[in-house]
């Protein structure tokens, strides 16, 4: 099948190396827009599902699978990340990145007619299976484009688009949640599918094949029966605990899957995951740097927007500006990044100012609570993304360029594999701390004056970001004490998630402060000439 559609799809792409220098050089235009436009989608459906989130918590319900309609994401991502860029490496990133673009768009519009969570999570795991593609083999893709030399400009570039759209985001989809409702907000990627497609196609260059085109199919199907248990057991701890057997028998039985996929992976005659990248210094920090520091990235876009809408009381409009400043600062220092490794070669320093930045951030979001200005919230925002704009494209760019160009595909499949992992891990581990925090802390105790349905209402968080409810129940209050009396159980609520989500981004800083210590281990400099 797959050959059948290389094939095809390499038909528009036969004349491109006949053409005069002017004409290729617009034809690697064209196909480095075309993956800024597969970058945009990505990183658009990322933002907005942290803005529109507690919405789509509201009317469907299930706070307590809130993290796994991003873990689902994560985890189908994390998975298909190296299979498609195993597969980049046999079949062209081309070709791969085409059909990342289908499965995303029809998991997109698929989310606009669910009914409830199950539906939501299953149709984000399709979702995530096409944006492996997407996030996995973009930043691949820009080694068949431009020579090493030029690579460090671009992906500076690159940031700068993953940060415009994720600034868009946020207060686009808050907007047509608030306007239309959250089910309009997907099938937005839908028209920025079919664009991105059609450029990919026409003009994206076929890369160097692999010399070995085995397909590992019985490391792909270990790799996905290790992980889903093993995520699957770590939602369960919040509700059930560590001394629950279904607990254990899902985090041991993905842990020995795991364990044979690794050693599967050492025999394989065309690996997933190839055990010879790990030989490579380079490669092996990068991605346990990676792994680290990723749950800042995770702890902001899923975190921050609640604790606006929760905590302060803001609609999914407003909520999403807590997001820009954040991206903003991502797109600025993405960018300046990239201009100053493009003339000096040395990035090492970049990577750890931007961790201690991050780390800073994300210390001063866990003193936020109900009394936080707003403005300050703002300012946290803004020092998280200024720290987190040049880890991640700069760990990309010195992967790609410290490897053969026949394994760039695998060895960014494997980063951002890692990469995904990281976000994966930090988005359960958060959900299992904040759940954690919010059982500890017990419950607010609703006086007995206020009626009946308020008090059952209140009983639980969730009530925080249900705006429809919250006005329904102020329409039962008929008297200054019941007010006085809400007032005071609202509060108490708003304080027990603060506290919460502190505990999330503190854990957060610990992973950005390991992060710094491997990136230690670096070299100064590494670029070819």
């Amino acid at each position: 099948m797959f050959k059948t559609m290389s094939k095809t799809l390499e038909e528009p792409l036969t004349g491109i190396s006949h053409k005069p220098k002017p004409k290729l050089d617009s034809a690697r235009r064209l196909a480095f827009s075309g993956v800024l436009l597969v970058l945009f989608l990505s990183s658009f459906n990322l933002t907005v599902v942290g803005t529109v989130l507690p919405k789509v918590v509201s009317e469907l319900g299930g706070m307590h699978l809130y993290a796994w309609v991003f873990t689902a994401y994560s985890l189908a991502t994390t998975v298909s990340i190296p299979i498609f860029g195993r597969l980049s490496d046999i079949y062209s990133r081309r070709n791969m990145l085409l059909w990342g673009i289908l499965l995303f768009a029809l998991g997109s519009t698929g989310i606009a007619l669910v009914q409830n969570m199950p539906q939501l999570i299953a149709l984000r795991a399709l979702q995530g299976i096409g944006g492996g593609a997407l996030m996995g083999l973009s930043f691949a893709a820009l080694a068949d484009i431009f020579e090493p030399k030029e690579q460090s400009k671009y992906q500076g570039v690159t940031g700068s688009i993953y940060g415009i759209s994720s600034l868009l985001g946020p207060p686009a989809g808050g907007l047509i949640a608030d306007l239309a409702g959250w089910r309009w907000v997907f099938p937005l990627n839908l028209p920025l599918a079919l664009v991105a497609f059609w450029v990919i196609w026409r003009y994206l260059p076929k890369n160097e094949a692999h010399p070995n085109t085995h397909i590992d199919f019985l490391g792909a199907g270990l790799l996905i029966a290790g992980l889903v248990p093993l995520l699957t057991g770590l939602s369960l701890l919040p509700s059930l605990g560590l001394a629950h057997l279904a607990v254990w028998g899902q985090l041991l039985g993905g842990a020995v899957v795991l364990g044979s996929f690794a050693w599967w992976q050492t025999r394989s005659p065309g690996p997933i995951l190839q055990p010879s990248l790990f030989r490579n210094p380079v490669f092996a920090i990068s991605t346990v740097a990676m792994l680290l520091s990723t749950s800042g990235l995770y702890a902001g876009i899923l975190y921050l927007p609640l604790y606006m809408q929760a905590v302060k009381g803001m609609s999914a409009a407003a909520s999403g500006m807590i997001l820009s400043p954040f991206m903003l600062g991502t797109v600025i220092t993405s960018t300046i990044s990239g201009m100053i490794i493009s003339r000096t070669g040395r990035y090492k320093g970049l990577i750890l100012s931007g961790l201690v930045i991050m780390a800073v951030a994300l210390i001063g979001s866990g003193q936020l609570a109900p009394e936080t200005p707003v403005w300050l919230a703002l300012t946290l925002s803004t020092l998280l993304g200024l720290g987190l704009g040049p880890v991640n494209p700069v760990f990309n760019l010195i992967v790609q360029q410290a490897v053969p160009k026949h394994e760039i595909g695998s060895a960014m499949g494997g980063l951002r594999f890692f990469n995904q992992m990281g976000g994966t891990l930090g988005a359960t581990l958060f959900g299992l701390v904040m759940s954690h925090s919010l059982l500890s802390q017990g419950k607010i105790p609703a006086p007995p004056e206020l009626p009946s349905q308020v008090i059952t209402a209140t009983a639980s968080t969730d009530i925080l970001t249900n705006a429809p409810l919250l006005q329904q129940l102020q329409s039962q209050l008929h008297s200054a004490a019941q007010w006085a009396a809400y007032e005071h159980v609202l509060h108490g609520l708003r304080v027990l998630m603060s506290l919460s989500l502190d505990q999330v981004f503190l854990t957060a800083a610990i992973f950005a402060g390991l992060a710094f210590g491997v990136t230690l281990l670096l070299p100064p400099a590494l670029l070819k000439e």
